[in-house]
């Protein structure tokens, strides 16, 4: 599991939870939990707490990143 997937994956469902997470990859809590987090840092998703359940979806329009981007820098902070 990588964020490329991860960042995939999130765009097919539209949105993404830390359990939806944990299935599809087969990760624990804390995998899952990091990468979402990490996605979220560099713009990529946007977290969505609403009655204490942690979502996250795709940001769109101007401040969308694209994958390319993810990986530079990830590659090179």
């Amino acid at each position: 599991m990588d964020f490329s997937q991860v960042a995939d994956f999130a765009k097919s469902r539209g949105v993404v939870s830390i359990s939806s997470v944990q299935r599809r990859f087969k990760v624990n809590c804390r995998q899952a939990r990091d990468v979402l987090e990490g996605l979220v840092e560099r713009g990529i998703l946007e977290s969505d707490a609403s009655a204490g359940w942690s979502f996250y979806k795709p940001i769109t329009g101007n401040k969308k990143k694209t994958i390319i981007q993810v990986i530079e820098y990830i590659e090179n902070p």
